[in-house]
């Protein structure tokens, strides 16, 4: 399979990767869910319950791999400060994404502001400078009151 992205173009590096990321993911998803089978033996609950449960909990390993092609700075190629760019936008838009899966930040969030949270989550994870300041201008509208009550009833005002 690598074989055939690099043929495509990808690097050989983020091709290796991305087979690889994919390739453990089989433990998750259905229908094979080999973890899933494991876990719902502990939890003696459904095993395709779990593995659809798993899936939705699991995201950013649905989406890194992605980085792995379309920018190389996530596997330490490149300079320091995209690297760096990278790394960070890429956390913080996977915390946004998680966020926007679960529908909770602070407190429970509507339909509209989940699906800008994903939007600029994935905007963010994008190995982009210009989708990652679009992404920051979506995460900071929708989350920049939220962020502001927390730290001023703890730190400005502590009643």
């Amino acid at each position: 399979m690598a074989s055939i992205l690099i043929k495509l173009g990808i690097p050989t590096m983020g091709a290796q990767m991305f087979v690889l990321y994919y390739a453990v993911m089989s433990a998750l998803t259905p229908p094979v869910a080999v973890g899933a089978y494991a876990a719902s033996s502990i939890a003696e609950d459904n095993p395709l319950y779990i593995a659809f449960l798993a899936v939705k909990f699991a995201p950013a390993a649905f989406i890194i791999p992605f980085t792995f092609i379309f920018g190389p700075e996530l596997l330490m190629v490149g300079a320091v400060t995209s690297i760096f760019f990278s790394l960070v936008t890429a956390i913080v838009g996977l915390f946004v994404i998680a966020s926007a899966v679960e529908g909770y930040f602070t407190e429970p969030l509507s339909l509209v502001t989940r699906i800008v949270l994903a939007i600029g989550g994935l905007a963010l994870v994008a190995p982009n400078i210009l989708a990652g300041g679009i992404g920051f201008i979506l995460v900071t509208i929708v989350l920049g009151a939220p962020i502001y009550k927390i730290i001023y009833s703890k730190y400005i005002n502590p009643s």
